[in-house]
């Protein structure tokens, strides 16, 4: 999410249309805004998501299985945004 964000914010997109990116679907089923709010707090602060997120995951059914590629997926937008903020860094010598 903060990838796109960045890229967006380098391509000239303004803050009220960088903000609606940043929210999640009221109208996704709960257990699927489970997965996109833990993917959305890991690339904001990872050292923010707790034993509970996780537990969360699996009482709306998620497998073990399912919440490591979960955490897969969120380790890649991890990087990506890191990886995207050294280039804006670069691009703007």
């Amino acid at each position: 999410m903060i990838y796109h964000e960045d890229a967006l914010r380098v391509e000239g997109e303004d803050n009220q249309k960088l903000a609606l990116i940043k929210k999640i679907d009221p109208s996704l089923p709960e257990r699927e805004r489970a997965v996109l709010e833990l993917i959305q707090q890991a690339v904001i602060d990872v050292t923010q998501v707790k034993r509970e997120d996780i537990e969360k995951l699996k009482d709306y059914g998620w497998t073990e299985s399912d919440i490591v590629e979960i955490a897969d997926t969120a380790a890649f937008a991890i990087g990506e945004s890191i990886f995207t903020d050294i280039l804006i860094e670069f691009s703007r010598d």
